[in-house]
């Protein structure tokens, strides 16, 4: 019996008891929910810091990688405008960007030539150099001052983008007469060159250097045969750095003239003198010092 009795005392509380017990729990949960006090409660605090905790990062790393994203823009535009600066003047360096050199120097070959008169064929630049490869310049050479008294012997040939590129240091005795800088290329061995009637063009330009007073040069095309026999005609003449290239032409005989034969053809060179001349009344001013020549194509 007072087991039992203890037994519903517990199982049946008074109205009074659960009405108090009830009162008690709602205020534990106002107080809570609504206190301004920073406790270390983690269903109210974990939630808030976990949210800006985790944006936090996502902003920053936004900012630095479009900081990172700008300086590496920045950057490949400036190496692109770099290397397209190197391609643009790749002609003058042959180095560093991107060098896309005519094959044909803008000349026709073979049946591209523009028909002649009368439907007869054009002229086809098939035979001679275009220097498209850097290989094919290392077989001319600057003329030795032993087969040229007048010629400089500080002067270098070297690859250029497509093109052949002198560099020629004149001293100051170009300034008081005409000297000499000479582009030359032997023929291999046996072999010769059968340039008999051929229309031979030379495309060249005064690139750099030394452009002031009366400066001017005199281009010519010299070959020698298989006897050395000379012939040297004057392609032209330029008293001014350019951009474009001057294309001169001559034409060769159909037949031995005087000792030269040009079945035979064994030597070809360009050579380039600079200009001088005296005036009593007006004397002109020379200053020579170094120059850059570029030669785009030898052909026929």
């Amino acid at each position: 019996m007072l087991t039992r009795k203890h037994a519903r005392s517990f199982s049946s509380p008074t109205p009074l008891l659960a009405l108090a017990l009830a009162f008690s729990v709602a205020a534990a949960c106002s107080d809570d929910g609504g206190s301004d006090d920073d406790d270390d409660s983690p269903d109210t605090t974990s939630g808030p810091v976990t949210v800006v905790t985790a944006a936090t990062p996502t902003i920053t790393s936004a900012t630095l990688t479009g900081t990172s994203t700008g300086t590496g823009t920045t950057g490949t535009t400036s190496n692109t405008s770099a290397s397209s600066s190197s391609g643009g003047m790749g002609g003058t360096a042959g180095a560093g960007g991107a060098c896309e050199p005519d094959p044909t120097s803008g000349l026709p070959t073979g049946t591209a030539g523009a028909a002649g008169g009368g439907g007869a064929p054009g002229a086809g630049y098939d035979d001679g150099f275009h220097f498209t490869e850097p290989s094919s310049v290392e077989a001319w050479r600057i003329k030795p001052e032993a087969d040229c008294p007048e010629c400089i012997p500080d002067a270098t040939l070297e690859a250029g983008c497509g093109t052949l590129l002198m560099t020629a240091n004149w001293p100051e005795a170009a300034n008081e007469g005409s000297l000499k800088s000479t582009a030359e290329l032997n023929a291999s061995g046996d072999e010769r060159w059968d340039l008999t009637g051929k229309t031979v063009t030379v495309r060249v330009r005064w690139a750099s250097g030394a452009d002031m007073d009366n400066n001017g040069f005199d281009v010519y095309l010299e070959l020698l045969d298989e006897d050395w026999s000379f012939f040297g005609p004057t392609l032209g003449e330029t008293f001014d750095t350019s951009d474009s290239f001057f294309e001169w032409t001559t034409t060769l005989p159909d037949e031995p003239d005087g000792d030269f034969d040009p079945a035979t053809v064994r030597q070809l060179n360009v050579r380039f003198d600079t200009k001088f001349w005296t005036d009593d009344e007006a004397p002109p001013t020379f200053s020579y010092e170094t120059t850059v020549f570029e030669i785009d194509a030898v052909v026929w």
